[in-house]
C-alpha cells in the first residue's frame, strides 16, 4: 500500500507545482480576465502531451493566442492614437503596461521601438529648429555688437560681450554642423543645405567650409542624377507614345489601352493622354459590339470555330464580358463534339 502512495505521487513530486487541468483552466479564466496573456500562455504551454486533457488545452492555447493577437493590433492602434494627439506620455505608458501583460510579444517590442526610433527623429528635428533659431537671431544681432564695439572700442565691458557673443556664435556652428554633415552623409540635402550654410554664416571654421563645400558637389550630382532620369523618362514616354500610335493605327486596341495606362502612370500631369483613353475605350466598346454580333451570326450559320475566335478575340479586349464567356463556352463544347465525333468515326474507319 505505501508503495502504491509512493507511486501515485511521483508523476506529482516530479512535476513540481504541475496543477490539474481544471485548475489551469481556472487560473487562466482569471489571468484572462486581468489581460495576463503571457501568464495565462506560460500555463498552458505546460500542458502534457500525454494527458487526456491535452487536446482541450492545446486548443485553449490556440484561443487565448489569437485574443493575444488582437491585443497587440489593439496596442499599436492606440499608441499611434496616443502620438496624433501629441500624447507622448501616454503612448509610452501604454506600450510599458501592454508589455508587461505579454514581454515575449515581438510584436510590442518592434512598435516600441519604432515609437522610440520616431520619438529620436522628432526630437534632433526639434533640436536642429532651436539651433537654426539661435543661429538667425546671433547673424541679426551681430552687425549690432560690433557697431557697439566700433563706437565705443575702449569699454572693457564691449569687449567681453563680443568675445561672449562670438564664442556663443562659434559653438552654435559647431552644432549646426554636427547635424549638417549627419545629413549630408544621409543624403538629406536640405537640412544640410540650411544647417551648414547658416554655420558658415556664424564661423570660418575651415572644417565647415569644407563640408559646405561637399554639399556643393553633392547637390551639383543630384542635380545631374535628377536631369538624367527626367530624361530616360522622356525616352520611355516617347516609346511608349509610338507603341501606342502603331496599335491605334492597326486597330490593336488592347495593345493600344495598356500604352495608355502606361502613359498615364509615367507622365500623369499630361491630360492627353486621359482624353486618349476615352477615345480608346470608345472605340473598343464598338469593336466589341462588333464582335459579339459577328460570333452570333457565325454561329447561327453552324461556323462555329469562326464564333468562338470572334468571341475569344472580344474577350481580349473586355475579358469581363459575360455575354461573351458564355457564347464561347458553347461554341467549344459544340467544337468538342464534333471533335470527338470524328475520331470515333475515323475509328470506326479503320
Amino acid at each position: 500500500m505505501k508503495w502504491l502512495l509512493l507511486f501515485g505521487l511521483t508523476p506529482l513530486l516530479l512535476g513540481g507545482c504541475v496543477l490539474l487541468p481544471s485548475q489551469k483552466t481556472q487560473d487562466v479564466d482569471a489571468l484572462l480576465a486581468q489581460q495576463q496573456y503571457g501568464r495565462a500562455l506560460e500555463i498552458l504551454a505546460q500542458a502534457d502531451p500525454r494527458s487526456p486533457e491535452y487536446t482541450a488545452m492545446a486548443e485553449r492555447r490556440r484561443e487565448v493566442e489569437a485574443q493575444a493577437a488582437n491585443y497587440e493590433q489593439t496596442v499599436r492602434d492606440r499608441a499611434r492614437q496616443y502620438i496624433a494627439s501629441g500624447d507622448w506620455a501616454a503612448a509610452l505608458d501604454h506600450y510599458d503596461e501592454a508589455l508587461a501583460r505579454l514581454p515575449q510579444s515581438m510584436v510590442l517590442r518592434d512598435g516600441l521601438a519604432q515609437l522610440h526610433q520616431q520619438q529620436t527623429q522628432i526630437l534632433e528635428d526639434l533640436e536642429i529648429e532651436r539651433l537654426l533659431a539661435q543661429a538667425n537671431w546671433l547673424k541679426t544681432t551681430r552687425p549690432t555688437y560690433l557697431q557697439i564695439a566700433q563706437v565705443d572700442p575702449r569699454s572693457r565691458q564691449t569687449r567681453q560681450q563680443l568675445e561672449r557673443f562670438a564664442q556663443q556664435a562659434n559653438e552654435i556652428a559647431s552644432q549646426l554642423a554636427l547635424h549638417g554633415n549627419r545629413a549630408l552623409a544621409n543624403q538629406q540635402l536640405d537640412t544640410a543645405n540650411k544647417t551648414l550654410l547658416l554655420a558658415q554664416d556664424l564661423s570660418d571654421s575651415p572644417a565647415i567650409s569644407e563640408s559646405v563645400a561637399k554639399l556643393r558637389q553633392e547637390q551639383l550630382a543630384q542635380r545631374n542624377r535628377q536631369q538624367q532620369q527626367q530624361q530616360r523618362q522622356q525616352q520611355q514616354i516617347l516609346r511608349l507614345e509610338k507603341q501606342y500610335q502603331a496599335a491605334r493605327d492597326t486597330n490593336d486596341y488592347a495593345t493600344a489601352h495598356s500604352r495608355l495606362a502606361e502613359l498615364r502612370k509615367q507622365d500623369p500631369a499630361n491630360q492627353h493622354w486621359e482624353q486618349q483613353q476615352q477615345v480608346v475605350e470608345a472605340l473598343i466598346q464598338a469593336r466589341v459590339e462588333t464582335l459579339l454580333s459577328r460570333g452570333i451570326n457565325a454561329y447561327s450559320r453552324g461556323h462555329f470555330e469562326e464564333a468562338a475566335q470572334a468571341w475569344r478575340e472580344t474577350l481580349s479586349l473586355d475579358p469581363r464580358n459575360k455575354l461573351a464567356q458564355d457564347n464561347l463556352e458553347r461554341a467549344e463544347r459544340v467544337l468538342q463534339r464534333f471533335e470527338e465525333l470524328q475520331q470515333r468515326q475515323g475509328g470506326a474507319t479503320e
